[in-house]
């Protein structure tokens, strides 16, 4: 149950909410870009202090919404449900 508090917190470290990740060593830094947390952080950014974005816009929230889609088809196929009854 501890596991539910920790992984919000180990999203905000990785994504650049907390502290600008220019302040990290390159190689991590590259690792964490690759995260879609670092995506949702980066195009809030450009949003809100009206910057131009890393990459357009419409090609963030595309990549936002397909991961959203990997993540739901993920969980709906591989969560082990209760019993053998489902809700259609």
């Amino acid at each position: 149950m501890q596991l539910a508090y920790l992984l919000p917190m180990l999203a905000l470290v990785t994504s650049g909410a907390l502290f600008p990740l220019t302040v990290l060593p390159e190689w991590v830094a590259g690792l964490f870009r690759v995260l879609p947390t670092t995506w949702i952080v980066g195009t809030l950014d450009a949003i809100l202090s009206q910057t131009p974005p890393p990459a357009p816009l419409a090609v963030m929230w595309g990549l936002l919404a397909a991961c959203a889609l990997v993540a739901g088809l993920a969980v709906g196929r591989l969560h082990r449900w209760g019993g053998r009854e489902r809700v259609a």
